[in-house]
């Protein structure tokens, strides 16, 4: 993971906390706000993770955070790997997630970071329906309010 999170740094990202399989931390584009994951994939490609602003207001609940994720990661990200060898590192899905992988210029990340918001846009009910019920499904399988650990 220190390849992911030297990426995050580099790009003046400050890091919320790193789990066992993963980094987070807050990436800005103009006026919009966005969570940014670095993580390992099964195969161990490495890549960044870019979620819609929905999920900042719960950021810094280091359980509920994760939890989401992880119900992000079963039911939406599912064969990414697979995906990644076949679409050169960028991926589109649901309009919620983009994958970039690492070693990109910053011009193409830029680039590619455009197109993503405007996705991001087009899609925003969708994205807020979807998080919704992934919040709900946490809340009630137990994410538990940490405050601000970042341990």
């Amino acid at each position: 993971m220190a390849g992911s999170l030297l990426c995050l740094m580099k790009r003046q990202m400050p890091v919320l906390f790193e789990a066992e399989e993963a980094c987070a931390g807050l990436f800005h584009k103009g006026a919009e706000e966005y969570v940014v994951l670095a993580g390992t994939l099964e195969t161990g490609t490495q890549g960044f993770l870019i979620i819609a602003d929905k999920l900042l207001p719960f950021a810094q609940d280091r359980a509920l955070f994760l939890s989401i994720l992880d119900r992000l990661n079963r039911d939406s990200l599912s064969g990414l790997h697979q995906l990644l060898e076949y679409s050169g590192g960028v991926i589109y899905l649901y309009k919620q997630i983009i994958c970039f992988p690492q070693g990109l210029s910053q011009e193409l990340f830029d680039q590619l970071l455009e197109g993503g918001i405007r996705e991001f846009r087009q899609g925003l009910r969708y994205i807020c329906q979807q998080l919704e019920s992934v919040l709900t499904a946490a809340r009630r399988s137990g994410g538990s309010r940490m405050g601000t650990d970042r341990n």
